[in-house]
């Protein structure tokens, strides 16, 4: 059964805190309905004659979501449609209070009859009165790409993960991300376009009181197969932690020299936070780069 407007508010998760601002996460995996004082998000599939569908896939070629049971895609079962323009919309609410760079990522799978039928993600930033395409070159403000670019036509049938963010400096309190696929006149019997685990983050960029940014540095960045954590605090006992950007601790290590190389040859491309904990506490944001 379709659903014309559909309300998620999603998972609140707090990877740790420096004087008060927290990193938070809205991971939408479509299962999902909690509030716990985050911002308020909001899925919207207007009309009628709508292709996306919040549901269990059962297609040719999408079988499965990402995160059991549920996914978005367009349909539920059978082929998309010839002749249609359908799109859904998020809308989703920044905190104000923190220097954020905010993050869309996601996994999808993509079946269509290449170049004439395919997908789109676009931003607004003035309620939806003008739409950008995320995809393009030539739009200001940009998304920086930390994985390669959503490729949204031909056949992609194993989940692919995209991320990237805006510049936090562009950004005011409310962002519009609006997902829409496109089809020709000729039926070709595919399935579409399917996306899971949807994150919309408020990523705090370079943020750190000035005393402890002023005494750590970590370099390079971006970074392929190690980094290097040079802090004053390492001749106390502290701890370096690396999370994703859904809040999972990935490695951490214990450490009181002054100069730390860490590995993170493991890592896959994409956005990392690096918290190091003594009695004061600092974090950073990594990019991760193709090895």
């Amino acid at each position: 059964m379709k659903k014309p407007i559909l309300y998620l508010v999603t998972f609140l998760i707090t990877m740790g805190s420096l004087k008060g601002q927290d990193i938070i996460s809205c991971l939408i995996n479509f299962e999902e309905n909690y509030c716990w004082e985050a911002p308020y998000y909001e899925l919207s599939i207007p009309g009628n004659n709508n292709s996306w569908q919040v549901c269990t896939p059962s297609k040719t070629h999408f079988t499965s979501s990402y995160s059991l049971p549920q996914a978005i895609l367009t349909d539920s079962v059978g082929s998309y449609a010839i002749n249609d323009t359908s799109s859904f919309i998020f809308k989703f609410i920044t905190y104000d209070y923190c220097m954020c760079a905010p993050i869309i990522s996601g996994y999808y799978k993509i079946d269509s009859d290449t170049l004439k039928d395919f997908g789109r993600i676009e931003f607004s930033l003035d309620y939806g009165s003008t739409w950008l395409d995320a995809l393009s070159d030539s739009v200001v403000p940009q998304i920086d790409w930390i994985t390669e670019k959503p490729v949204l036509t031909g056949r992609i049938q194993e989940w692919r993960h995209f991320s990237g963010y805006l510049p936090w400096d562009l950004i005011g309190d409310t962002i519009y991300y609006r997902f829409t696929f496109i089809s020709d006149s000729i039926q070709t019997n595919q399935d579409g376009w399917i996306l899971d685990n949807l994150a919309l983050i408020d990523h705090i960029e370079s943020y750190n009181d000035s005393e402890s940014s002023d005494k750590t540095l970590i370099y390079p960045n971006p970074a392929t197969n190690f980094i290097t954590v040079s802090s004053k605090f390492l001749k106390e006992n502290i701890n370096i932690s690396i999370y994703d950007i859904h809040g999972r601790l990935l490695l951490t290590q214990l450490t009181n020299i002054e100069k730390k190389n860490i590995d993170i040859s493991t890592l896959f491309e994409g956005i990392y936070l690096v918290k190091i904990s003594s009695n004061d506490s600092s974090q950073f944001k990594i990019i991760v780069k193709n090895k």
